[in-house]
């Protein structure tokens, strides 16, 4: 779902230099309600199984705090990874 509206908007805002943000490797944390460093286990695994694709940033963060490399990483699935999900009955 959070891909779906990133991937929307991301073409709505073609050609304006307006910021879309990704979803995150803290939005997934804080959406499951898990200690970080477990979500990055699995986000790490099912990157490394090609389901998802992680996008690590180098800039300042997204407060300023001048780190953001595991905290707000972009978090989007693969083809692979999308087809799995919507080819899966339960």
């Amino acid at each position: 779902m959070w891909a779906d509206e990133y991937l929307r908007k991301k073409e709505e805002l073609k050609g304006e230099r307006r910021y879309n943000p990704a979803p995150t490797t803290k939005q997934c944390t804080e959406y499951f309600k898990v200690p970080h460093k477990d979500m990055l286990a699995l986000l790490n695994r099912l990157e490394r199984n090609g389901l998802i694709k992680k996008e690590r940033h180098l800039s300042a963060g997204l407060e300023g705090n001048g780190y953001d490399g595991s905290l707000f990483s972009s978090v989007l699935p693969t083809t692979h990874g999308r087809a799995l999900v919507l080819n899966d009955p339960n």
